[in-house]
């Protein structure tokens, strides 16, 4: 035994570097100069059409995406969870969230504020000058909420 197969594995990767396993060095340096022509002829290809090719699309794919443009909202009608008579009364009107849904809390409880809850109070009165609802919109999160 000559030598060892971590001596031979270090051997093999020297030769391939220099291109002596492939038929030597002109030839891994021509396949060398084809792939640099080849990645100059997309690019000024890319920059003849102005940038508008399937190279252009590929990069906006891969940008990527701030947090908010991610979101995506359920297809969900909120109106259908809050009752008529808050859109059009005066008053103080509280909601308690509940697996994500909101659902009135009775006036007894209204200030009664869990910490592991979390609360949407709309509170609307009336304008003197011009006689419509002016509403305020107020949410509690509590410190232990889920």
């Amino acid at each position: 035994m000559k030598g060892s197969p971590v001596k031979d594995a270090v051997a093999r990767k020297m030769r391939l570097r220099r291109g002596i396993s492939r038929g030597g060095k002109d030839e891994v340096d021509g396949d060398q100069a084809k792939i640099l022509k080849g990645m100059k002829d997309v690019t000024r290809d890319n920059q003849e059409s102005g940038g508008t090719g399937d190279q252009g699309n590929r990069v906006d794919s891969l940008k990527p995406r701030r947090w908010d443009e991610t979101l995506e909202r359920p297809p969900l009608d909120y109106s259908e969870f809050f009752e008529d008579d808050a859109k059009e009364k005066e008053g103080l009107f509280v909601w308690e969230v509940e697996n994500f849904l909101p659902n009135p809390v009775e006036e007894a409880a209204i200030g009664k504020f869990y910490e592991a809850d979390c609360y949407i109070v709309l509170h609307s009165t009336r304008d003197l000058e011009t006689g419509g609802l002016v509403r305020q919109i107020f949410f509690w999160i509590g410190e232990k909420a889920t």
